[in-house]
């Protein structure tokens, strides 16, 4: 039988609008998982920045 403790994942983040059609976010993020199931461990945290580019048009 499986046993999950637990998943939290938590970012803050920067949005910048660079005209009506142009916008970009820069930010980190963190993603803590904790996992059970018999013998099989597994506690895992990943966490690192993030970016990314919108284009409207």
């Amino acid at each position: 039988m499986a046993n999950r403790k637990g998943e939290t994942l938590g970012a803050a983040a920067i949005l910048m609008i660079a005209g009506p059609t142009i916008s970009t976010v820069l930010g980190y993020r963190v993603l803590d998982t904790d996992y059970q199931d018999g013998g099989f461990s597994y506690n895992v945290t990943r966490h690192g920045l993030f970016s990314s580019v919108a284009f409207r048009f």
